[in-house]
């Protein structure tokens, strides 16, 4: 199957905003997931599915992807394969 690079990211981000995860928060973890996946971790989008991406709720108080504030740049510009 085939699925446009687009089309996985808005699919990752749904599944992680129904976790818990909004704003800049859910967009780094989408980006880490994804660049795992296209990349042939196993540590990717499966993670969303199988429990191994916590619901926002479980995660212990104060803590936000914004304490990874290099982080918050990243972006994947161009995927070849």
């Amino acid at each position: 199957m085939k699925v446009k690079v687009t089309d996985l990211h808005a699919k990752v981000l749904d599944g992680v905003q129904k976790l818990g995860y909004e704003g800049p928060d859910g967009e780094t973890i989408s980006e880490v997931l994804l660049y795992a996946q296209l990349r042939g971790n196993n540590q990717g989008i499966t993670k969303i599915a199988t429990g191994g991406v916590p619901k926002a709720q479980d995660v212990e108080d104060g803590w936000t992807c914004g304490d990874f504030a290099d982080m918050r740049d990243f972006r994947i510009v161009q995927v070849q394969q």
